[in-house]
């Protein structure tokens, strides 16, 4: 399976059974997309734990008002089919609800700031 596909689904069905912190196998990738949901506020606390091989990302789910800020996610570039977008399309999936997260040359943001910074990019995925 997709790692960030594992990564998503993870955090959605540890939010519906209303888990405190969710732990994922550590990548970079992962970690600057943990970095950009917390930022978009649907996640709190990422922290790395463990040693070499056996490295984990732990993550803190948010609630508010006992209902998870994480109601689900999607996938839109898979490793058999990437989705690239220029900047100018960008401004579209941007006024969605829930965060966009897009894969750049000036590092992974949300489509928001990337239409700001004028760079499109590989579409990661979605999060509500």
């Amino acid at each position: 399976m997709n790692p960030l596909a594992d990564m998503f689904v993870q955090i959605v069905n540890g939010a519906r059974v209303k888990k405190t912190h969710v732990f994922i196998p550590y990548s970079k990738i992962k970690m600057e997309i943990a970095h950009v949901l917390q930022q978009a506020g649907f996640i709190g606390e990422i922290a790395r734990r463990g040693k070499k091989n056996k490295r984990m990302l732990e993550i803190e789910l948010v609630y508010r008002d006992q209902k998870p800020a994480v109601e689900g996610a999607k996938l839109i570039s898979k490793q058999s089919q990437r989705m690239y977008s220029g900047y100018r399309s960008l401004g579209k999936l941007s006024s969605r609800r829930g965060v966009t997260v897009v894969s750049t040359p000036k590092g992974i943001m949300t489509t928001r700031e990337a239409y700001k910074q004028k760079v499109g990019g590989e579409l990661i995925g979605r999060m509500w």
